[in-house]
């Protein structure tokens, strides 16, 4: 570890065959600290620097659009984009108990012209929401999903200038483009479907979802449709074409209203966990 100030030209470290150099400049005194007090297995989260790029797929076109009504199928989808599981390096368990690791999950995404279709089943043994609809922005800390969907390319120029959600000069951006919206969906335990968009707080979700909680498979089955049209500006549309590029994120939250909450997400947070990053957001490119 070396901190160094930022002209001083004669700093250099040799970077080791097994691992990197993190250089942090000497008036983050606070980021120092941390790292040199870091425990043996905390993960850190480097901000504008884009490690996902192995999560990055083709989304295809659906024939015929999914009927939103709970029924995840492969019949409706095809082939999951990514199944979150322990084998799974690019997925992160973290927030487990070392080998209780009992959530898994399966991803699925389609779209046409008009929307955006989700698809998620999640396989767990546990499963806890008692919201309401009115209190649906507070379903993080129970069993939901969070989704980024972004309108800006994730690896391309806008996000590694307005990447961070809690800076105000970006907040400001990218809310002012609509650039990236972060969904909130889940179930209760009256089987009331719940929807919720956290970023931007306006305008609200004006799509459609349907999920479903299965006691006896100890599944639970989300679906959204998204419509295209609330997503991004005029400055900075989506552009649905084959070969176009958007960011798309899911992650599989686990809580009982706590704060102990337990998440299943993809490598690098996600651009949802540990720190919306917008640039860790995956890339899907329009097939």
């Amino acid at each position: 570890f070396t901190d160094v100030g930022a002209n001083d030209a004669k700093a250099k470290t040799a970077i080791p065959t097994d691992g990197y150099v993190l250089a942090v400049h000497k008036d983050y005194g606070s980021k120092i600290t941390a790292i040199k007090n870091a425990a043996k297995d905390i993960q850190f989260y480097p901000h504008g620097i884009r490690i996902t790029d192995k999560l990055d797929t083709t989304i295809k076109k659906a024939s015929t659009a999914p009927k939103i009504d709970g029924n995840v199928s492969k019949g409706e989808y095809g082939t999951a984009l990514w199944k979150y599981e322990p084998k799974n390096t690019l997925v992160n368990y973290e927030q487990f108990e070392k080998n209780n690791y009992y959530a898994t999950a399966e991803v699925y995404a389609v779209y046409d012209d008009k929307n955006l279709y989700l698809g998620v089943i999640v396989d767990s043994p546990y499963f806890n929401n008692t919201l309401t609809q009115d209190g649906a922005t507070g379903m993080y800390k129970f069993d939901c999903i969070q989704v980024n969907v972004s309108a800006a390319d994730p690896s391309g120029d806008y996000m590694f200038k307005y990447f961070e959600y809690t800076d105000a000069t970006s907040s400001a951006q990218t809310t002012k483009d609509n650039a990236v919206r972060q969904y909130g969906f889940g179930v209760n335990d009256k089987g009331e479907s719940l929807s919720t968009l956290w970023i931007p707080s306006e305008p609200k979700f004006g799509g459609e979802t349907s999920c479903k909680r299965d006691e006896s498979s100890k599944k639970t089955y989300y679906e959204a449709r998204i419509p295209w049209s609330e997503v991004g500006s005029k400055d900075q549309p989506v552009n649905v074409k084959k070969g176009e590029k958007f960011g798309f994120s899911v992650s599989i939250n686990c809580g009982d209203g706590s704060d102990n909450i337990k998440a299943v997400f993809l490598r690098d947070g996600g651009g949802i966990i540990g720190i919306n990053d917008w640039t860790k957001v995956p890339v899907l490119t329009f097939g």
